[in-house]
């Protein structure tokens, strides 16, 4: 079983999930910072819980890489609009209903100044926003808190420089989910979403993956005690 595409799907999944309860009801633009496979996967998935996106603008390192992105998601999508913002993020970002920023750097490349009130950030790596972009958020919601504060995301350097408390986290995804805490509340609030990777979720879609393939009589049988690795 493929774990490097189980994990990319997990990690879009969950974006997507905070999507459905966090971000606008109509949702017309979406941004995204990146253009690799995570930028992929999280806009296919993303698309699928809000339809009703139309335009969808990418920023990248080089043009190059949003080119041969749009490319392969318009094939996908050809209701949506794409527009090539080179590696002008600001341009990418700013006025988006739906930010992503899916980068291996580890730089503030998210502006605060570029998130308009309303919007839902899904930030998916490490440092990847000014420390002004989770401070302007209304709320802040985590797939994991305890989880997030011991990396070295934008959150935890916040949390370890003393500028955010474990009181300023709103709640994580499953608090949304189970209805503990309410989600949007607004169409002006800003909320911010960290998500950090949680292997148990990694594992439970494995799984769920592993019944459909036996259901649908699929895959191969392997017996690894008399298999070798060459």
């Amino acid at each position: 079983m493929d774990g490097t595409f189980l994990t990319a799907l997990r990690t879009a999944c969950m974006g997507a999930v905070g999507a459905k309860y966090l971000a606008l009801k109509e949702c017309e633009s979406i941004g995204l910072i990146g253009s690799g496979e995570q930028a992929k996967m999280h806009l296919t998935a993303i698309k699928h819980v809000h339809p009703e996106i139309r335009a969808c603008r990418v920023s990248s390192r080089t043009s190059e890489n949003s080119r041969a992105f749009i490319s392969m998601m318009q094939e996908r999508f050809p209701d949506m609009e794409f527009i090539d913002c080179g590696n002008n993020y600001e341009k990418a970002a700013y006025g988006a209903d739906i930010i992503v920023t899916a980068v291996s750097c580890q730089a503030p490349l998210l502006k605060a100044s570029d998130v308009k009130a309303g919007a839902y950030y899904c930030h998916v790596g490490g440092w990847e926003d000014e420390y002004a972009v989770p401070l302007k958020a209304d709320k802040i919601v985590c797939d994991s808190w305890e989880a997030v504060k011991h990396r070295t995301q934008t959150l935890s350097r916040l949390y370890k420089a003393g500028k955010l408390k474990d009181t300023d986290i709103y709640a994580d995804l499953a608090d949304i989910v189970d209805g503990t805490k309410p989600s949007r509340e607004s169409a002006e609030e800003f909320i911010y979403f960290n998500s950090v990777g949680l292997a148990f979720i990694d594992v439970a879609m494995a799984k769920s993956f592993y019944d459909r393939v036996i259901a649908e009589g699929l895959g191969i049988d392997w017996d690894m005690k008399t298999s070798r690795i060459i």
